[in-house]
């Protein structure tokens, strides 16, 4: 492999990384907004028969910020590429998933941990998806919990 292709593939590493990153720290920044003793949480839909996605937040003023970033910084097209992103963010080590070369004919799941990225352990991040299954739009639900010890 040439230098220039090295460099290219380390760049396309990197910034998929970056961006993964920035998702946590999105996801983080609203789970700390979130008053202790409640659950908050955004929900993010594709519908790509009409290449849109809207995202809802519940009147939560962090949950509308959250929005915002997710629209315009997620995948219309591939909304596995959305939940592998964020299931990255609560499974410090790798997504819990790992689908990063395939396109799965359908998927559904919903995870939880108290060892999301940039977060301590008092708070309790859920991802819940559905992708691909018929009659429904893809979804992807973000929740943030503060345990009281």
């Amino acid at each position: 492999m040439g230098k220039s292709a090295f460099v290219a593939l380390s760049l396309v590493a990197v910034s998929g990384h970056a961006a993964a990153d920035d998702m946590c720290r999105k996801i983080a920044a609203f789970a700390k907004q979130t008053p202790q003793n409640t659950v908050q949480h955004v929900e993010l839909k594709n519908d790509w028969s009409n290449l849109s996605k809207y995202c809802a937040f519940n009147d939560y003023a962090p949950g509308k910020e959250l929005c915002g970033w997710l629209l315009q910084n997620s995948s219309t097209e591939f909304m596995h590429a959305n939940v592998n992103r964020a299931l990255a963010c609560i499974s410090p080590d790798a997504s819990a998933i790992g689908i990063p070369r395939v396109t799965p004919d359908y998927l559904t799941g919903k995870y939880s941990s108290f060892s999301a990225r940039h977060l301590s352990a008092d708070y309790e991040v859920t991802i819940e998806f559905s992708v691909s299954v018929e009659g429904q739009l893809d979804s992807l639900k973000i929740s943030a919990a503060k345990e009281d010890w």
